[in-house]
């Protein structure tokens, strides 16, 4: 898994992503049992409920990175627009790796969006 994690991370950053971003999502790669992995992206080849979408009447954040190649901004932001409450917001300057990426701006983003259902504020608010 490290040699996959080695190829296949760098490819998913955003352009200039920070060394230390890249390197962490290896070692986390590297960390997965290899049998889990293809579990997974076998799951994923599976595995479409775009149908169901409309059907999900709850409040929804699809965020993606502006530059992501896996769950592209066009891909997320039309997910969006197929949940009854969906909201798209794209994070500048991150590819896939977003919460790694650009930790401060995710979080500021996720902690602002749970604020607007619970009245609470988070830290970095």
């Amino acid at each position: 898994m490290a040699a996959a994690a080695r190829a296949l991370i760098p490819s998913l950053a955003a352009p200039g992503a920070d060394t230390a971003c890249i390197e962490a999502a290896v070692e986390v790669m590297s960390a997965i049992p290899a049998a889990t992995y293809r579990a997974a992206v076998t799951a994923l080849t599976d595995f479409d409920r775009r149908a169901d979408l409309q059907g999900l009447d709850l409040p929804v954040l699809c965020v993606a990175g502006e530059a992501d190649a896996v769950a592209t901004p066009a891909t997320m932001a039309a997910m969006a627009r197929r949940l009854p409450r969906g909201r798209y917001v794209e994070l500048p300057g991150a590819g896939h790796l977003a919460p790694l990426e650009k930790p401060r701006a995710f979080g500021d983003l996720i902690g602002g969006w749970l604020a607007a259902f619970t009245g609470r504020h988070f830290p970095g608010d």
